[in-house]
């Protein structure tokens, strides 16, 4: 008999007291987050899967749903429903705070992160994420500001330039090259976006970092079978998100589970002969955008490639000594999925399988029509819809309401989702809460996690257990840190 989780939590919980918590015992921290999705994107995966393979639904399953332990309340402190980077500081810091806010508190207050905390405990340190590194989520562990749109500040504190506790990522991987760069330069092959014209890339550099931003160097230091790692390591392979995974060019740019293995093994390295371990940040950040765009195809695919990641990542450090702890959560729902349209009582993942291109790529083919020989919207239907895509259920009307709509890529999804009888109710995030899965290599590391987070919970818990297991003070973090600079005019 399978006892209900509440059931388990209240056992789990009554023997933890046997379990001694040893702070100076060596651990790795792994915090995966699946950046706005919400359990409909896993059904919506799973029914996906079990539709394409032919399988019955007791055989359709991402591994990653066995390892769930409860869910997560995810509004800020300014609203019911969050934004990434309030979201991202409370899973990073434990204190609520305003929508656009990074790792600052509801008054403007820097408020230190467990990442830091780790840091000062001489913990290494990672970041890796599907979109740039700048962005609100992924720069919370280690950056201050105001807004979330002070990209240039961003990228300085990320790689410890005006950070009162200098370098504290030992990686940093991802998207985001346009701002760490100038604005008049192209020398990483794409125009830079900083003001102030400093190439942080090459000051990186010469200050110790090594610099990876194509997949040949990145290959190379995959199968890098040395014992030392090249760290500190900034890996960034375009100037801003790095494509949707159902798009991107796996000849140019690495998957998000080639990235966390790369990352975990460069980390392995570094600590192998410490009495500490590290802690890593994993994000799938496109599930998020493909939750703004209502693409439900383009959701499926970065929700298996997020869960893919989570599989690959405990089958690595399964093999590892050092006791480990995978925690997977999302820091909000994005767009309202809802599997079942219009009355009926069913939809049709069948009417998805055929799609291999996102919106978001098929509307920038869109916008770089010529208007040469042939009406736009025969173009749209035979290059795009047609020839990229492999859409075709869709009328010559939906055609031209894509073309004469303000917002052609939520219209194309639309059209796309209207095939498959899905519904969305935002092109926002929503206020629903969102699952957390687990998984630690000793039994009393998962009763611990269990323990803590294995019930419905808010978003700053998270970070609170993360702060106990390591040892970390988060008061302390945030005294040493209160004196960054948190705007661009400060």
């Amino acid at each position: 008999m399978r006892l209900p989780t509440a059931v388990l939590v209240l056992i789990f919980a009554a023997l933890i007291e046997a379990i001694p918590i040893k702070y100076n015992t060596k651990k790795n921290i792994i915090f995966m987050v699946s950046d706005g999705m919400g359990l409909s994107a896993m059904t919506t995966a799973r029914q996906f899967i079990e539709t394409r393979d032919n399988l019955t639904y007791e055989q359709a399953s991402l591994e990653m749903e066995n390892y769930l332990i409860g869910s997560v309340r995810t509004q800020s402190s300014s609203t019911l429903i969050t934004d990434s980077a309030a979201a991202g500081s409370a899973i990073a810091n434990g204190v609520k705070t305003y929508n656009g806010a990074i790792s600052v508190d509801p008054e403007g207050n820097p408020r230190g992160t467990f990442y830091e905390g780790a840091k000062l405990l001489n913990y290494s340190t990672g970041i890796v994420s599907t979109t740039f590194v700048q962005d609100a989520t992924i720069c919370t562990p280690n950056t201050h500001v105001l807004s979330r749109r002070y990209y240039d500040l961003i990228a300085e504190q990320q790689l410890g330039y005006g950070h009162p506790l200098g370098q504290t990522m030992d990686i940093v991987m991802g998207g985001g090259r346009q701002y760490l760069h100038g604005v008049n330069s192209t020398q990483y092959q794409t125009k830079g976006k900083r003001s102030d014209g400093v190439d942080y890339i090459q000051k990186a550099q010469d200050d110790g970092w090594t610099y990876i931003g194509d997949r040949e160097s990145f290959d190379e230091l995959y199968d890098d079978e040395s014992d030392e790692a090249q760290l500190p390591l900034l890996a960034i392979f375009g100037a801003n998100s790095l494509p949707m995974e159902m798009d991107r060019n796996a000849t140019e740019v690495p998957s998000l589970t080639e990235m966390s293995l790369l990352a975990i093994d460069q980390l392995v390295k570094a600590t192998e002969n410490s009495t500490t371990g590290f802690v890593l940040l994993l994000e799938g950040a496109r599930i998020d955008h493909a939750g703004h765009a209502n693409d439900p195809r383009a959701i499926v695919d970065d929700t298996v490639a997020h869960a893919d990641a989570f599989k690959a990542v405990i089958d690595r450090v399964s093999q590892l000594d050092t006791e480990t702890i995978v925690v997977s959560t999302s820091d909000h729902e994005c767009g309202g999925l809802g599997l079942g349209y219009n009355g009926d009582y069913e939809w049709w993942p069948e009417n998805l399988l055929g799609i291999t291109t996102s919106t978001e790529y098929a509307i920038n083919l869109l916008d770089a029509y010529d208007g040469a020989n042939e009406t736009k919207a025969e173009w749209f239907r035979t290059e795009v819809l047609e020839g990229q895509m492999n859409f075709t259920n869709y009328t010559s009307e939906e055609i031209d309401e894509v073309l004469a709509s303000d917002s052609p890529q939520v219209s194309l999804a639309h059209l796309v989702s209207r095939a498959a009888n899905l519904g969305w109710t935002s092109t926002a995030h929503t206020q629903q809460d969102v699952p957390l899965y687990a998984w630690a290599n000793t039994e009393g590391a998962y009763l611990r996690t269990l323990a803590a987070l294995g019930s419905s919970i808010e978003n700053t818990e998270i970070p609170e257990f993360f702060a106990r297991e390591l040892g970390v003070d988060l008061d302390e973090v945030t005294e040493l840190i209160k004196d960054i600079q948190t705007s661009p005019d400060n």
